[in-house]
This record gives structure tokens, C-alpha cells and sequence, in this order.
């Protein structure tokens, strides 16, 4: 994935502003025991660079927003919190040494933003080993049945985000499509789960074709999907090649082919390239369709998330209009405030301790208190209640294998603001039974 310039720009200058100086030793003791102490750190073990590059991004406007939340009520048993930048690069190769230097490294840690789709293969089995919690957002379908202790998904999977097109697709009358997905374990990782969703459905698939990024051309790809024209496109590449390859689709006279993609074109990068592929807003309107998981609009938990941010406006590597709607800015904001709250409830900032309290202050339940935001959480637990956090992404379902499916909406393109509109939810029974097989 690939994050405009000036995004980017900020985020780089955010990860050197906000890293926190390593010091040698592990994390840090108990909270009754320590408060007052040292910060705790959240090490975002996220791509900084490289063409995934918009990940690390989303983690510092999630991570940021929580610290700043955390830390007006008073810290975690008293103690600050600080985000420090972990940079993977978005490969699994330099995600290992990245997540080592950072337990090795890095005093007090206390909770991790990470790994992504990318390194959670590589880089989250050693986290586990190290009894560290973490909220990853990997998409990857190999997390759906993880038996790893210490890891939380609060990110739908890309298998899910697959079903959910595949869904779409159905729901619109497409007959066939054509699968168009760039090369990288990311995109790659759709297109098993979307030809089985797709199947069982009754939409045909005309063409699977994987695409090399950033490539000066892409005729002669466009001209074998346009042998047998699909019904519509299903679509997954970064903002260059996206560009380059709508540009050459509509050229070729596939410029009215609905094209169905995911949460790549929330991005301004990758919505300014395909206006432009398009030669503007109106038309770009007529092919764009975008699922993606629901970010809820309102509630008060997604309003605390907001109000943090924006309080946080001007700040290096701070981007409102990018981020305060991003499913994932958001789970990782609500990822930090869970982990402060499970410590609160636990007595202790050790992640091995907290992290058996994670489920349950996610879970619903009789009597209990639903807070939205950390503030609320710590007066309760500190009443001696039994809280559900609902936080700025709404309510977690946690199944067993700390995953979540979470709602799926379809948007497209408003030529009137040249931005994305929601057009409808998909019905998450159906999105449900067809996640579990049951469809």
C-alpha cells in the first residue's frame, strides 16, 4: 500500500519524534508496585517504510490518540504512556530483527500495535514466545484460527474482507467477474477465500490475473481481461499501479466495467489516481465500489477516539481527514485503551498478568457497565464493576481465537465531494454464515 506524500512525510517524522530511547533490560514490574515509574511503552511494530508504508500511519494516528486519552486520566496505574515506532518495513525478513531489538531493547514494554499482514507470520510467533499482548491488524487468513495466547485481532481478516466483496458482488447481479490483484503476500492472500466465496455463490470468474506493481504498463493484461468482458472487476493494487492500470482499462474501452476494491481506495493517493485514470469525478462515480469493514458512524466511543485525535491536530505524523475514520487507526487506539484497562482490573502492567482480562472487558454481559472510553473504564473498575468496553470501532465480538468478523459496508464515489459515501451495509447474517462455511 502506498500513502500520499504528505502523509507519509508526517508519519516519518512522527516515528522520530515519538521513539522512546531503548534501554537494555525487559518490561517493567508491577503497577502497584511501580506507579509513578518510567513510561510504559506501546511499540507499533508496523511498516514505516516501504510501500506498506500507509500501515505504520494508521498505527500512529490509533496509538497516538490512546496515549494522550490515557495519560489525561491519569496513566496506567500511574504511569505514563509512550508510542514508539518499530520500523518492519513491511517485510517479514526485517520484521524479526525489528521485534527482537524491541523486547531486548525497550524498558518497560507494555503492550504492541502489530505485526501486519506482511510479518505477523514471521514476527508474532516470537512476540507470543515473549508472553508480549498484541493487536495486530494481519490480515492474513492464517491468524483465523491462531492458538497464539497473546494475540488480538480486532481487525476483520482478509478472508472476511474477500467474503465481503464476493458477497457484494452477488448482491449487485454480477454474472462473472474478473479478479485483478497485484503481487504481494497481502493481496495475494483474497484470492483463495474469494474464488471458494464466489463459487458458492453462483458468480462466475472469467479471469484471476496477479499483477506486478508499479509497472509502466499494463496493456496486455487489460487486453486479455477484455477477451471475455466481465460483468465487473474485482481490484486490489496500490495507488501507482492502480493508476497506471484504470487509466489503460479505460483506454481499451472498459471504462463503464464497475470495478469492486477494498480498503486501498480509502486512501487519497489512490482516490486522486483514479480520478485522474478516469478523467474525473463523474466518471470515476459511474465504476467505483468499495467494500470495507463499517466504520460506525457516532457513538461514544467512536466520538472519544475522535475528540483525542483531533486534540492532537498539527502534531507531526497527526493526519484528522486520513485516519478518523480508519477501522484500523481506530483498533489500534481501542487495542492500547483495552490493554490499559485489563492492567487496571489486573493490579499489574505485565502483559503475561493483563492479558487474561482482555476478553472479558471486550465480552457483553449481564450486569455489566459499558464504558467508551478509558476514563470511564478506571472510575468503574475502580467501583468494583464489571465493565464491557465498547470502544471507537463499537462492540468487539471476540471469538475463541480472539478474532472478530465485524460489519462490512458498501461506498462508492460522490462526485459532489469527491469522496466516498456509504451506500448500504451487508447483511451480517449472511456475511456471517458465509464466514463459517454455512452458506
Amino acid at each position: 500500500m502506498k500513502k500520499s506524500t504528505k502523509v507519509w512525510s508526517s508519519a516519518a517524522a512522527a516515528a522520530a519524534l515519538i521513539a522512546v530511547p531503548g534501554c537494555s533490560g525487559g518490561s517493567g514490574g508491577d503497577g502497584a508496585a511501580s506507579g509513578g515509574g518510567d513510561p510504559l511503552v506501546v511499540g507499533m511494530l508496523m511498516a514505516f517504510s516501504g510501500p506498506t508504508a500507509v500501515e505504520g500511519a494508521e498505527a500512529v494516528n490509533g496509538c497516538l490518540p490512546a496515549e494522550a486519552a490515557i495519560n489525561e486520566a491519569g496513566g496506567v496505574l500511574g504511569r505514563t504512556i509512550e508510542c514508539e515506532a518499530f520500523d518492519t518495513k513491511g517485510t517479514a525478513s526485517d520484521s524479526v530483527p525489528a521485534a527482537r531489538q524491541m523486547l531486548s531493547t525497550t524498558d518497560n514494554l507494555f503492550a504492541v500495535i502489530g505485526p501486519s499482514t506482511a510479518e505477523a507470520v514471521a514476527a508474532a510467533p516470537v512476540l507470543d514466545e515473549a508472553s508480549q499482548v498484541m493487536f495486530s491488524p494481519a490480515g492474513d487468513g492464517r491468524f483465523d484460527r491462531t492458538e497464539l495466547d497473546h494475540y488480538y485481532r480486532l481487525i476483520t481478516s482478509d478472508s472476511v474482507g474477500a467474503q465481503a466483496m464476493a458477497l457484494h458482488s452477488q448482491r449487485e447481479g454480477f454474472q462473472n467477474v474478473a479478479l485483478v490483484f497485484v503481487s504481494g503476500a497481502s493481496a495475494q492472500a483474497n484470492i483463495p477465500p474469494l474464488e471458494e466465496a464466489l463459487g458458492g455463490l453462483g458468480v462466475g470468474v472469467t479471469e484471476a490475473m496477479t499483477i506486478q506493481p508499479e509497472q509502466p504498463s499494463y496493456r496486455t493484461e487489460v487486453a486479455r481481461l477484455m477477451q471475455n468482458r466481465p460483468s465487473a472487476i474485482i481490484f486490489e493494487a496500490d495507488a501507482v499501479t492502480a493508476g497506471t492500470f484504470l487509466t489503460e482499462l479505460n483506454q481499451a474501452g472498459g471504462g463503464d466495467i464497475p470495478v469492486v476494491t477494498n480498503t486501498l481506495a480509502t486512501t487519497g493517493e489512490w482516490q486522486q489516481a483514479a480520478a485522474a485514470a478516469y478523467g474525473g469525478d463523474e466518471n470515476l462515480a459511474r465504476a467505483l465500489q468499495v467494500v470495507v469493514r463499517y466504520a460506525q458512524e457516532g457513538g461514544p466511543g467512536t466520538e472519544t477516539f475522535v475528540e483525542s485525535l483531533q486534540s492532537l491536530e498539527g502534531q507531526e505524523g497527526i493526519d484528522i481527514p486520513s485516519f478518523r475514520d480508519s477501522a484500523y487507526a481506530r483498533a489500534a487506539y481501542d487495542g492500547v485503551v483495552v490493554a490499559g484497562l485489563a492492567a487496571t482490573k489486573t493490579d499489574s502492567v505485565e502483559p503475561e498478568t493483563y492479558n487474561e482480562a482482555i476478553p472479558d472487558i471486550l465480552a457483553a454481559g449481564d450486569g455489566k457497565t459499558v464504558v467508551n472510553s478509558y476514563a470511564d473504564g478506571v472510575e468503574a473498575l475502580k467501583n468494583g464493576e464489571d465493565i464491557q468496553y465498547v470502544g471507537a470501532n463499537g462492540e468487539y465480538r471476540l471469538n475463541e481465537f480472539h478474532n472478530v468478523i465485524g460489519a462490512f459496508a458498501y461506498y462508492n464515489w460522490d462526485p459532489a465531494t469527491s469522496a466516498l459515501t456509504l451506500t448500504d451495509q451487508l447483511p451480517a447474517d449472511e456475511l456471517e454464515a458465509l464466514a463459517s462455511g454455512q452458506r
